[in-house]
């Protein structure tokens, strides 16, 4: 805010609706506003003569925010290129990274080598700016499957969170098999199916009763 017009001599009391500080002594006041709308300004000056005061209607416009949005967090195969797509306002910055192909449109393309997370800072026609974020996963590949036999009890490795089991017998598919260790109850070849959603490996075990 400027002042014209106050002497230095002058004790000026500035009040600001909906800002912070909701007043000030200062004769440059600086003031936060962090609800958009337009505010009005009040100032009183006094010195030892008397007092005077003045309403700025509608003094102070605050412009709302863009909707920053970076977009669903998003899963990949490693190796995969995956194309961002941005929104929200007319001119897009991403966060300094080597896999993306240019920072500065609302969709870029990117090939991160593990799971990595972006920021993109949005602009509208006001300048105003605001930050959202997004996270590519990206699956690793795994080793093929193992089978190890403790007994009759049969276990296939590796284990993960993401990772789905299907069994075999003899070449024909366990109903509900699906779990990590299975029992055989009897001689033959099982075979494990583990599968991350993006790929499919297969690993085999005679088994004898």
């Amino acid at each position: 805010l400027t002042v014209t017009g106050v002497q230095t001599c002058a004790l000026p009391i500035w009040t600001f609706s909906g800002g912070n500080p909701s007043s000030s002594s200062v004769q440059f006041p600086s003031v936060n506003w962090s609800v958009a709308g337009t505010y009005p300004v009040k100032l009183v000056v006094s010195n030892g003569v008397g007092s005077d005061s003045v309403v700025f209607n509608s003094y102070i416009t605050i412009n709302p925010l863009p909707l920053a949005n970076a977009g669903a967090d998003q899963t990949i195969c490693k190796g995969d290129t995956i194309q961002l797509q941005a929104s929200g306002g007319v001119s897009y910055t991403w966060g300094i990274n080597t896999t993306m192909n240019n920072l500065f449109i609302s969709n870029p393309l990117t090939f991160p080598p593990q799971t990595k997370n972006y920021s993109v800072t949005v602009r509208d026609t006001n300048g105003c700016k605001a930050n959202d974020y997004i996270t590519v996963n990206v699956i690793q590949p795994f080793a093929n499957p193992a089978i190890t036999a403790n007994g009759n009890q049969l276990t296939a490795s590796p284990s993960g969170a993401n990772l789905e089991y299907q069994w075999y017998y003899n070449g024909l598919l366990i109903s509900g098999a699906t779990t990590q260790t299975i029992t055989a109850d009897s001689g033959g070849v099982f075979t494990v199916q583990v599968s991350d959603r993006s790929e499919e490996h297969t690993s085999e075990l005679q088994s004898q009763s």
